[in-house]
């Protein structure tokens, strides 16, 4: 939830020349982990 939020907080306040393209890849990558490992113990403890 953290890297989610942090990522949406990026793309709001950065301006469009000074947003680094590997810099929002690995945020969002990690971001998608996380929330795909929660999703999945969620499925699994239900």
């Amino acid at each position: 939830m953290f890297f989610t939020a942090w990522f949406f907080v990026y793309e709001v306040t950065s301006t469009k020349y000074t947003r680094d393209l590997y810099k929002e890849l690995l945020i969002s990558l990690v971001a998608s982990l996380f929330m795909g490992f929660g999703v999945l113990f969620l499925l699994l403890w239900v």
